[in-house]
């Protein structure tokens, strides 16, 4: 039995085989349905992108599989840690959970390191395999969350290979120690999945499901403390759940407990760090606060030009120049300043409102979030604390809403044809024939039938949920 659906581009009726008068809303429908894109690549095309991603992957990255241990933290974190080089038990289980050997709370990340030495023994190229699997894991991720939510297919798998294969992601997948970073990825993305369907159709197994992954992102590295600020971003874009004062209220009402696990996670990891050489306490809040600052402005120009990386920035204690923090603070004052209320109010001027790129609110703000986790690190920045952030946000607003109104065009035409269809049948009962009928594919009505009006359904549907297509 076919199916009683209508494809957007299948709604224009066909004159030669009706033998009705066309009404100017079938006319008007014509026009504009032919200007209306709501075909998505094929199957076939969208494998082939995931393919193409996922080899340039292993094509930088793979050839880190004949690469040994480092001295820098692995000897920390796998060969030299006996709690991890004995490989999966219970016992080890229990003591993860625990453990503080290495100065930060990450037990699912050193769980993954003991399955590693479980499966590989102390083979440096079995642990950069799963370094890679997991960033491979991440980048696809990363693509389908961007098509669903911004609808631009090709626009998603342009920023994701430039995540998949950016220098800044070079320490965090080649470096055994920084499996903690490409676990978290892995459950940063399925959180960002998670709470994109939890939107779509609100309900306490979903929103458990989202905490889970949360949690477990947490336990696989603090650095996801600012999820929750993450989703508020979404909420006000793309979601667009955010109006205004009252609503922005509700939304941080409902991330409550995301908060609560960020808190507690934040507690967890500074009394971790008060026993750590490179402590909130060894330094200066002021020098911590200048450090700050810079690193904001030098994690924005290594995503733009990344060159002269290193794994370990000394910390310039008080030797930075008085006119650096000055223009770094300026910098940051210029890139926050237009959206202080916006994120309330909506209030922005109509070009920043418009502006996507580098620029755009989504970037500007989880560059300043991962800057302000930094203040307690003692050096100046590490590639490895930005590798999330640096997602360029490559679609903006405003083709969003470009997208939507056309969504919502389609719809309230759709309804204009079935209906227009309904009363010639009723003027017309013999007008068409089951024959003439079963030839054309843009109408699924018999001899004196009325239409189902699924395909108004369908596209109320596209409507109230656009992150279906």
């Amino acid at each position: 039995m076919k199916s009683n659906f209508i494809r957007p581009e299948r709604l224009i009726v066909n004159r030669r085989r009706s033998k009705l008068k066309e009404s100017p809303a079938v006319s008007r429908m014509k026009v504009r349905a032919r200007t209306v894109k709501t075909r998505s690549p094929s199957l076939s095309v969208q494998l082939g992108v995931c393919a193409v991603i996922i080899i340039l992957i292993w094509i930088v990255f793979g050839q880190t599989l004949g690469h040994d241990f480092v001295n820098y933290d692995d000897k920390t974190y796998v060969y030299g840690n006996p709690l991890v080089s004995a490989g999966l038990s219970i016992h080890g289980l229990s003591r993860a959970l625990v453990d503080t050997q290495t100065n930060n709370w990450h037990p699912l990340t050193l769980v993954s390191h003991m399955i590693d030495c479980q499966l590989y023994d102390l083979k440096a190229g079995g642990h950069h395999f799963t370094n890679v699997l997991l960033h491979t894991i991440a980048a696809v991720l990363l693509f389908f969350w961007l098509r669903n939510v911004t609808g631009r297919f090709w626009c998603s798998a342009f920023v994701t290979a430039l995540f998949a294969i950016h220098p800044l992601r070079v320490e965090s997948v080649a470096w055994i120690a920084e499996r903690k970073d490409v676990l978290s990825a892995v459950f940063f993305f399925l959180t960002l999945g998670a709470y994109v369907r939890y939107t779509c159709a609100r309900s306490i197994g979903r929103y458990l499901t989202m905490s889970i992954l949360f949690a477990c992102g947490l336990m696989s590295k603090p650095m996801l403390v600012t999820t929750p600020v993450v989703l508020l971003l979404l909420d006000y874009w793309p979601l667009k759940r955010i109006a205004d004062g009252k609503s922005f209220r509700r939304m941080i009402v409902e991330k409550l407990p995301l908060f609560a696990l960020s808190a507690a996670a934040s507690i967890v990891a500074l009394a971790l760090q008060v026993h750590s050489p490179s402590s909130v306490g060894q330094l200066p809040f002021g020098w911590r606060l200048e450090n700050a600052l810079m690193t904001y402005v030098t994690y924005i120009w290594q995503m733009l030009w990344p060159v002269n990386l290193a794994v370990f920035y000394p910390h310039p204690d008080d030797r930075l120049a008085l006119w650096q923090v000055v223009l770094a603070a300026a910098a940051a004052q210029s890139t926050l300043s237009p959206c202080r209320l916006a994120l309330v109010f909506d209030h922005a001027p109509a070009g920043d409102r418009n502006r996507g790129g580098w620029t755009s609110r989504p970037c500007r703000s989880l560059c300043l979030f991962a800057a302000g986790w930094l203040v307690h690190r003692a050096d100046l920045a590490r590639g490895r604390h930005f590798s999330i952030v640096a997602i360029p946000k490559r679609n903006s607003r405003n083709r969003w809403n470009r997208h939507c109104h056309r969504l919502e065009r389609v719809r309230l035409e759709a309804n204009d044809l079935l209906a227009e269809q309904r009363n010639a049948l009723d003027a017309h009962p013999g007008g068409y024939n089951r024959q003439r009928c079963r030839h054309d594919k843009s109408r699924h009505v018999t001899n004196g039938a009325r239409p189902t009006g699924r395909c108004a359904l369908l596209f109320s549907k596209c409507a109230r949920d656009p992150f279906s297509q």
